[in-house]
């Protein structure tokens, strides 16, 4: 017989070294998107958004940026392909898909990443989703989630456009399921770990994913 899992609870029993976790919140975000405007051909409020999400090599990241845009017209879309990691996007897309009842634009999403990157990638989006549903964050414009929201509850979040990025799929999610899908990832990382090959794994998770 399966153990009730309480609300939140995953917010202390999962590990704590994920990679989003680590991430902190990038300073002197407005001096950086001058900067940004002066090399590449952008809107003031695009600008400010790339600001926030450049790591901390954010020389190196803008010089891929304006090379990238060098002749070709800015979209932001493309930006984030650049600058986040593979799984990161494929986490997003997937989410998104199995919202909207597409496991198979879900599991083609999904066999584009390494198995084991893409199943902690979703681990980190589930656990953030948690915390977002604690919060009761809902979804708004990037401005003023930037301006208001995440200044309050900075402290307890991961980098905030990781957060962004997961409050429209947050607020399709209800919670007792995100704890069921958490489960779910630990239970596939588990499963390669004793043998199972990592594809098979990652197509039994997006499967049954529900």
């Amino acid at each position: 017989m399966k153990r009730k899992i309480k609300k939140g609870e995953f917010l202390k029993k999962l590990p704590k070294n994920l990679e989003f976790e680590k991430i902190e919140v990038r300073h002197n975000s407005s001096t950086l998107a001058k900067e940004i405007e002066s090399r590449i051909d952008i809107s003031s409020r695009d600008a400010y958004r790339l600001a926030t999400i450049l790591n901390k090599n954010s020389q190196q990241e803008l010089e891929k940026l304006e090379n990238f845009f060098y002749e070709r017209k800015f979209s932001f879309e493309e930006a984030e392909k650049l600058l986040l990691n593979r799984e990161e996007v494929e986490i997003f897309k997937s989410l998104e898909a199995l919202i909207l009842g597409r496991r198979d634009l879900a599991l083609k999403y999904a066999l584009q990443s390494e198995a084991m990157p893409f199943i902690y990638a979703m681990m980190a989006s589930l656990r953030v989703i948690i915390k977002i549903k604690i919060l009761d964050l809902k979804s708004e414009s990037y401005d003023n989630f930037m301006k208001v929201t995440y200044p309050k509850f900075k402290k307890v979040l991961p980098h905030p456009y990781f957060v962004f990025k997961n409050l429209k799929i947050a607020n399709k999610f209800p919670i007792d399921k995100v704890d069921r899908l958490i489960l779910k990832t630990i239970e596939a990382e588990s499963s390669i770990r004793e043998g199972l090959p990592p594809k098979v794994a990652l197509l039994n998770l997006i499967n049954n994913f529900s």
